[in-house]
This record gives structure tokens, sequence and C-alpha cells, in this order.
């Protein structure tokens, strides 16, 4: 015999659960018809972060990968615009304005092996400062060059710096920041000697993850000419990083020694699989030497050596 109390709860289930499809499918219409898709410009490879204050020639260069939904087809030009923050106050002050340097269109850009347009780019600080119409003598050691691209869309959309969230902009995946800052830098002949300092900083408070998602070694190396190499972190909650770590899920500091007599060492940010870690280095004088925000991209760091020793 049929039980119609059990019919009638499951045509009450069913009633309720086809409501609850419809207003889904509903949604997810409107969502579908309301969003559209945007553009990231990818970085390839490792991008120079210094110029060498004695070298008009030493040289910023870039490799960018257009991304979107067109795979290409509805980008009008990617722009490029330069501009200077003056962090010295000695030689007076010099900040710029921001000046159109480049425009790249379809008949100027490349292709990657994913058929997106592929922009190249290259100048030298002696470019840079007549791009700005500044001398020589106007910058310093620690003021920076920034470099800020924009994709304009043939729609009239444009997507740059102020579009992006931490973790597009600096994440091992997307590498997306738009814009990148150049620090004027001087080069010693050794590297100063004693007791260095870090401090580090993880937005999400988890610790650091510089290149797998749970883990994955230092975020910073200092690799010396002597052979020795310095491994830089904060530890994470999910699994052995593999080396001599600082606990702190969301911030921690950590003193190094550098001997006398070493003439080259390289700082080797390693990578920030999620977007969230910054960072600030201190010479043994108590300097500030280096300032890196959340974004900053993996590869060989410049310190503002120029003043070291002094003020």
């Amino acid at each position: 015999m049929m039980n119609y109390k059990f019919l009638k709860l499951s045509l009450a289930f069913l009633a309720i659960f086809s409501m609850i499809s419809c207003e889904e499918e509903t949604l997810f219409d409107e969502v579908r018809a309301t969003t559209t898709s945007g553009a990231i410009l990818r970085t390839l490879g490792s991008v120079p972060n210094s110029y060498n204050l004695t070298d008009l020639t030493s040289e910023f260069s870039i490799s960018l990968e257009e991304q979107d939904a067109s795979g290409g087809n509805n980008v009008e030009a990617v722009n490029l615009y330069i501009s200077l923050i003056d962090n010295t106050e000695d030689n007076g002050e010099t900040n710029t304005g921001e000046v159109l340097a480049a425009s790249f269109t379809e008949d100027t850009w490349g292709t990657t092996v994913n058929g997106n347009p592929q922009i190249d780019f290259a100048i030298t600080l002696g470019d840079a400062l007549t791009a700005l119409g500044i001398a020589p003598e106007d910058i310093d050691g620690g003021d920076e060059f920034v470099f800020r691209f924009e994709v304009a869309l043939k729609d009239g959309r444009t997507f740059s710096s102020n579009d992006v969230s931490g973790t597009v902009a600096g994440s091992s995946f997307f590498r997306t920041p738009y814009a990148y800052r150049v620090l004027v830098v001087c080069v010693l002949p050794e590297v100063p000697s004693g007791t260095w300092r870090i401090d580090m900083q993880d937005a999400f408070g988890d610790g650091w993850q510089p290149t797998t998602a749970d883990g994955g070694g230092p975020g910073v190396s200092v690799v010396l000419s002597n052979g020795t190499t310095i491994e830089l972190g904060l530890c994470t909650p999910y699994e052995d990083p593999g080396y001599d770590c600082v606990e702190g899920d969301s911030s921690g500091s950590q003193d190094f020694d550098i001997p006398p007599g070493v003439e080259t060492g390289q700082f080797i940010f390693n990578g920030d699989f999620w977007g969230e870690m910054s960072f600030q280095i201190y010479a043994p004088s108590g300097n500030l030497v280096g300032d890196f925000p959340i974004g900053t991209p993996a590869g060989e760091l410049s310190l503002n050596l120029c003043r070291e020793g002094g003020d």
C-alpha cells in the first residue's frame, strides 16, 4: 500500500528543490549576463629592479604577455608611463608627474608561445632621465623610477595597477603588478660586513609560502662570494619549509651576519605564491637599504648602499 505521507513529503521536497534550482539558475544567468572579462599583463622572466647611479647605460628591461578572453583581439594599445619618486631631499625635490613614454600597438608587439601579444621594452637610465626632462644630478641613491603599464581595450576600458589585488599583482602565477619600481643604487666594491636585519610581514597571517601553496623553502636567500648561502623567512604552519625560519604568522625579524672581505652578495627573492609577503632589509649601520612591498617580483633584489655608513 502506498505511503501517502512519504509521497507528500517527497513532493514537497521536490518542489522546494525545484524552487532553489530555479533561483540558482536565474542568479547564474544574471551573473553570466552582467559579468565582463578584463585583461592582464603577465610578467615574463625576471625584471631588473635597479639603476646604477654611476652608469647612465644601466638598463631596465621587461617582457610582458597580454592575456584576455579574446586572445588579444580586443586590445587597442599597451601604454607605458614613467615617473620619478624623489626619496632624497639633499639635492632638492625632483618628484615628477607621469610621462607617456611609449605606446605599443599590434604592429609593434610580438607573439608569445601561447599566441598572445608580447611586449618587449628596454630603457637606459640616461634615456629615462631624458624622457622625464631631468638631469643626472637631479637624482640620488634611494630615488625610484616607476614604470606603469596600462592596457587600453577597443571598447574604451583600461586596466592598470589600480585595478588588481595583491594576489593578482604579486603571486607567482599571475605576476601582474602593471607597475614596476626601479631603485637608484650604488655598486660598492665589497658588501658591508656586520650584522644585518630583515623585518618580514605576511598580509594573510599564515607565514610565508614563497614558491608553493604550502611552503617551499626560504623567501629570501643571500648568496655570498665566499660560498655561503643565508636563508631567511617566516615559518609556515602548513609544512616544514626545510630551513631555519623565524616563528611569526604575521610578522617577524631575523638577524644575519656577513663577514669582512666578501666582495659580492646576491640578495634573491624566491617568490610569493599568494601575493602576501613584504619585507625590509637593514644594513649593519642600521640604515634601511631595501623596502620591498607586496607585489615584488621574484629575482635578485637591489639594495640602496649609496649612503651606507652615513645618513
